[in-house]
């Protein structure tokens, strides 16, 4: 009798923030990738970036630190975290340290890292930063989700842990790059045994009516009822066209129309939370406007969210 092949080894990079993570948030960040790790027969490699800025000193502008002494602290400190974590596919940490203070260039690092060493997904922890804080210091993990070619797997302080990671949520725009997207999307369903929930969002009439005011006429008012469902109908099978993608994988898809007058970001929030979704996955693009408007959806998402959230690049 033939043996059932083994799934290939894969290779999950962790972005650690030894300094910037609580040691509940770093236990909680090891149980994912545990979870993670087992159903894609991976190993992880802690990698942190070490630069002025991941210290947050408050001197740090005028008096650089010197992170060669940091780097042996982040290796002690590390190994204090992980002392009651058993992870048994974890490989030796390492730390990449440059003095520059730009968290572009920190992330364009760890992507290097990544792309060098055949890493396969990036997990990062996203602390949920808003307002004042967030403006000086930044997001690594945002910036992270924009820039990576290499699948990113973004938890934050919201998200609720879970060892099921069924249903999926992905919304799509039908762009060529959001179907590109999808069919990774159908991988790692397959390899995570789950179901997904294909969601696209149409305008609301009434929403248009509400911000317009009533200036539309009854026989305009029809008019628009009919073409916004001809619309509808139209979509739907072509959310029905990319269900059956699935389905040809053996992965089950759900297809769901919103019509909504809110912001798409706060529709994936809504949809998540009322639909217990796991993780949603989100494509992105390499074009600067592309960049720029999935950028401000995808960073809402990841602040509000209460599961993970997994994006994947996908070219035009």
């Amino acid at each position: 009798m033939a043996k059932a092949a083994r799934r290939k080894k894969t290779r999950i990079i962790w972005a650690v923030d030894v300094y910037g993570s609580s040691p509940e948030f770093f236990k909680k960040s090891a149980e994912w990738l545990i979870s993670i790790s087992q159903k894609m027969n991976a190993t992880i490699k802690p990698v942190f970036i070490l630069s002025p800025k991941s210290l947050n000193l408050a001197i740090d502008i005028i008096v650089p630190p010197d992170l060669k002494r940091f780097e042996t602290q982040s290796y002690k400190l590390f190994e204090k975290r992980m002392k009651n974590i058993k992870i048994s596919n974890l490989e030796e940490p390492k730390v990449i340290s440059h003095d520059d203070f730009s968290v572009k260039k920190s992330v364009n690092r760890l992507i290097s890292f990544a792309k060098s060493s055949k890493g396969d997904m990036i997990f990062v922890n996203s602390h949920g930063r808003k307002g004042i804080p967030r403006f000086f210091l930044g997001s690594f993990a945002e910036t992270l989700m924009m820039y990576s070619n290499i699948p990113v797997f973004v938890t934050n302080p919201k998200s609720k842990f879970s060892k099921n990671f069924s249903p999926i949520l992905f919304p799509t725009d039908f762009s060529a790059a959001s179907k590109k997207a999808f069919g990774k999307t159908i991988g790692l369903a397959k390899i995570l045994s789950s179901d997904i929930i294909l969601m696209h969002v149409t305008g609301s009439l009434r929403a248009a009516m509400a911000f317009r005011g009533s200036f539309y006429t009854d026989s305009a008012w029809q008019y628009y009822t009919k073409a916004l469902e001809d619309i509808k109908v139209k979509k739907k099978k072509k959310l029905d066209s990319w269900a059956s993608l699935g389905r040809k994988a053996r992965v089950k898809v759900n297809p769901l129309i919103i019509e909504s007058g809110e912001s798409i970001a706060d529709n994936i929030v809504e949809i998540a939370t009322k639909k217990n979704v796991k993780l949603v996955a989100l494509a992105t693009t390499s074009g600067l406007i592309e960049t720029a408007l999935m950028g401000s959806h995808a960073r809402q998402v990841v602040r509000y969210c209460p599961c993970p959230l997994w994006t994947v690049r996908a070219q035009r």
